[in-house]
């Protein structure tokens, strides 16, 4: 943006912002700052993009895209900025900067928009140049001399520039390094001119233009019309509508095709992701059919247990069918022969509730892969129903950190899972109240579970026991089982184990052990969004 368009734009946003509340503050591109203002009901943005190469200021009334992870950067920036008001506008125009005042106390400090060097805070600009760092223990940044300034030299806040002779302008070169003001663009056109015809151009200018703006199809907005610049300007009547349709042209595409991007990126991933659950889920469904297969070995020796001594324990077994053809079943020796049958039912039994479940799944895989193929984005992540499962949501309590499966019982209790050994650590130490439910598996390794209580004498139904016991057991060395037994305690007598690792907890009392049947599909029936 050249910087005597800056003068001109710079002394119409007062009449635009002056007063206004910064509602929100977000990045959507890199260099790329928004900040939405209301001002009295009346909401617009104020669009910064910075850096050396093209950068401008503009208001807008179309706000771009919002990305779903701030940076630090950003993080930062909100929590000095939003909420309070732009109340004074002081400007430097000659180096592109601008300082707005954030609140009516004087002592409220600043927010500074250098276009050249980023957006920044201070609490006074009475002092030299300055680039500004975060403070070890300070609200605002703290002065640090830019490497490319001269400390001793006073800021212009407000004031007005030296204008050299024009002929000292056509002579040098570089002159924009002592007169910042005297812009590339400003000295090409003065040169292109006839010396009597760029005298009044350039007098024209120090006074601030003519009260005209003009957009080239290969420069920003100037306060000239350039004669040697190819095709009819644009001309507008006010800086901010010239810079608004520059920003609607040279910024918006930009930060749309970065927002693009991001998606284009995460629909990749998540389509490879979606692979290689989909590789997962044939490999376990081969799996279930095998064991599916074992109900005819069981069946046979079920057949032919009269003629076998059922509690031998043997590697290998003759048997009979149906037709009197003779097969040999392999056998673990570990087991007797009836321990042998009653297990083949068992993971036929098994495999028989899980076989509709993975198809289930494979069809919701499916259909988002061709949803992902079609429109070449994420598609928003269906509503959980019987028809449609979906894996429980990353969420915490404290609003929906990674780590937490959060359920719903079918009473209305709600429920915590942790996912790994540090989120079980943290499901005792911080989530749970000490009136809370705690469940575990028994005798084995497995996840923490949470039932959410609003007071001590709040009663939990059996049936949200036993479905948090499930849950439990689920994501467990019992997953496998038929029947399950699960700890129950409360949360005041679970205590992590100093110096064991994370997730190891000692039950000082329990109230039961709950023992109750496997239900593979509850997870989906009580998964929450």
């Amino acid at each position: 943006m050249e910087a005597s368009f800056f003068r001109c734009l710079v002394a119409e946003l007062p009449a635009l912002c002056q007063g206004a509340l910064i509602r929100k503050v977000y990045g959507p591109a890199a260099e790329v700052f928004v900040l939405v203002l209301d001002r009295g009901g009346l909401a617009s943005s104020l669009v910064l993009s910075l850096g050396r190469r093209n950068p401008c200021l503009f208001p807008s009334s179309v706000t771009p895209p919002n990305p779903p992870s701030p940076s630090a950067t950003v993080m930062w920036l909100r929590r000095h900025l939003q909420a309070r008001r732009c109340m004074e506008f002081v400007a430097d125009w000659p180096n592109r900067r601008l300082a707005i005042r954030l609140g009516p106390d004087p002592g409220a400090g600043w927010c500074i928009i250098d276009l050249r060097h980023g957006l920044f805070l201070a609490l006074d600009l009475d002092d030299p140049p300055q680039r500004w760092i975060i403070p070890p223990q300070s609200g605002f940044l703290q002065p640090s001399p830019a490497p490319d300034q001269d400390p001793q030299a006073p800021l212009a806040w407000g004031a007005s520039p030296d204008w050299p002779p024009l002929e000292a302008v056509l002579r040098q070169e570089d002159i924009w390094r002592t007169h910042p003001h005297i812009s590339p663009p400003l000295r090409r056109m003065l040169l292109a001119l006839p010396q009597d015809v760029a005298q009044p151009v350039y007098a024209t200018v120090q006074a601030g233009g003519c009260g005209a703006f003009y957009i080239y199809e290969t420069t920003g907005p100037l306060v000239w019309a350039d004669p040697t610049l190819p095709g009819p300007p644009q001309v507008f009547a006010s800086a901010a509508e010239a810079a608004a349709e520059a920003g609607r042209v040279q910024v918006l595409p930009a930060v749309v095709a970065v927002q693009h991007k991001s998606e284009t990126d995460a629909a990749s991933a998540r389509r490879k992701r979606l692979s290689r659950n989909l590789k997962a889920l044939e490999q376990e469904e081969s799996r279930l059919l095998g064991l599916l297969a074992q109900r005819d070995d069981a069946l046979l020796l079920q057949a032919n247990l009269f003629r076998l001594n059922s509690q031998d324990k043997v590697k290998r077994v003759k048997v009979l069918d149906a037709h009197g053809v003779e097969h040999l079943l392999e056998l673990d020796p570990r087991l007797t022969i009836a321990e042998n049958m009653a297990r083949r039912f068992r993971q036929a039994a098994k495999a028989e509730r899980g076989l509709p479940i993975a198809k289930m799944r494979r069809e919701t895989i499916e259909a988002e892969r061709a949803s992902i193929a079609e429109t070449g984005h994420l598609s928003v992540t269906p509503s959980v129903s019987a028809g449609n499962p979906s894996r429980p949501q990353c969420a915490s309590a404290r609003g929906g950190a990674e780590g937490f499966r959060i359920f719903r019982s079918s009473d209305g209790f709600r429920i915590l899972q942790g996912k790994n050994s540090m989120a079980n650590h943290k499901l005792v130490t911080r989530e749970a109240n000490p009136f809370d439910y705690w469940l575990h598996a028994a005798d084995g390794p497995g996840s923490h579970v949470l039932i959410k209580r609003d007071h001590a004498g709040q009663d939990v139904p059996r049936r949200t026991i036993e479905e948090a016991a499930v849950l439990a057991a689920l994501r467990s060395w019992q997953a496998q089982e038929g029947k399950v037994r699960v700890l129950l305690a409360l949360a005041k007598d679970v205590h992590p184990i100093k110096g064991a690792p994370p997730g190891q907890v000692r039950v000082e009392k329990l109230v039961e052990t709950v023992q109750t049947l496997m239900r593979p599909d509850l997870e989906m029936q009580l998964t929450t969004s």
